[in-house]
């Protein structure tokens, strides 16, 4: 596939560039909410220098694509578009994203010694009263939860939905309140029935911030 540029490197004019990039994050987009149709596959992949770009694969052009990519291994891609980052709320402050399309090609990788920079938590103290935080930014955190409620349902725009309500701690004693939605609250309703005393550390992926 030829040499690889750094994705600090990309431009919209190279439309022929390479990458080497590890996969972050492989999630499925539904046409709809409660659609069983596919809209597209997203990507979130690092390159070796840790810088993080989204990648997007249209539906029509799925098939040429494997159903599944493998989180945390290492791909290569040549031939793809190069557009401006458009999405709302962003896995990626990077200015652009890579669209794949007919012409793309892609190999996996064996690359021993391609690092891993899967994780980007943010301390709780750059959250906290500060007014230059980008809210569109999907952020990682980490803590231990030192208090959760109990689930609650709500009627939100006419849908029916559950929520669960829990507060994190950092190593400094900082503490975050962090609710999980719909098919999250299952991961966390065990723990507020549970008895045991013992500390629970969570890591959580592509959060969105609300000041």
């Amino acid at each position: 596939m030829g040499m690889y540029c750094l994705l600090n490197e990309l431009t919209t004019f190279k439309r022929r560039s390479a990458v080497k990039v590890r996969v972050v994050r492989s999630y499925t987009v539904m046409e709809r909410r409660g659609s069983s149709e596919i809209k597209s596959k997203e990507l979130v992949l690092h390159d070796e220098e840790a810088t993080v770009i989204h990648a997007c694969i249209p539906k029509d052009v799925l098939p040429k694509f494997p159903e599944r990519f493998l989180e945390g291994s290492v791909y290569c891609f040549k031939n793809f578009y190069v557009v401006a980052n458009w999405h709302t709320y962003k896995t990626s402050m990077h200015e652009f994203m890579l669209q794949f399309n007919h012409e793309t090609i892609m190999k996996e990788s064996r690359s021993e010694n391609f690092p891993y920079h899967m994780y980007r938590p943010i301390p709780f103290h750059t959250l906290k009263s500060n007014p230059a935080i980008d809210v569109k930014q999907l952020i990682d955190v980490i803590g231990r939860i030192v208090e959760i409620r109990a689930p609650q349902e709500k009627t939100i725009s006419g849908h029916s939905t559950v929520l669960i309500d829990f507060v994190l701690e950092d190593a400094m004693g900082n503490r975050l309140n962090c609710t999980f939605w719909d098919d999250h609250v299952a991961k966390l309703e065990p723990l507020c029935r549970s008895a045991s005393k013992d500390p629970v550390v969570v890591l959580i992926q592509f959060c969105r911030i609300k000041v």
